[in-house]
């Protein structure tokens, strides 16, 4: 039975990140399965937008937002509870990296004035 719940829970995830393909025409590229637990949110903006997945795994709510950037995530990759990747230019995760509770990845910062700050 956890075997099926395992299969279930990845052919879930692919049907979720292929229909966001189709419906938005986003480029999305999926070399193999993916398994994210419940509070996984993926948000994409723009036509430049990429995102790469490789047989990754995520606990619950994870949340990817790709903003006119590409994001690459590679073979293997685990995230922990309450993970998110902001990505507006371009973020490169290597193979068999795992991440822990409550990290957040950023390749922007705030514009902000120094006069005001």
């Amino acid at each position: 039975m956890i075997v099926i719940y395992k299969s279930f829970s990845a052919l879930k995830t692919m049907m979720i990140l292929y229909m966001y393909k189709i419906l938005r025409s986003y480029s999305i590229e999926l070399k193999s399965y993916q398994k994210f637990a419940k509070g996984f949110s993926l948000t994409m903006h723009g036509k430049k937008s990429k995102l790469e997945l490789n047989k990754c795994s995520a606990r619950a709510n994870l949340l990817l937002r790709v903003e006119n950037g590409k994001l690459h995530i590679g073979k293997h990759v685990t995230f922990n509870n309450n993970c998110s990747i902001n990505c507006l230019n371009n973020i490169f995760i290597g193979d068999n990296v795992m991440f822990g509770e409550n990290v957040l990845i950023y390749d922007h910062n705030h514009c902000f004035n120094k006069k005001n700050y």
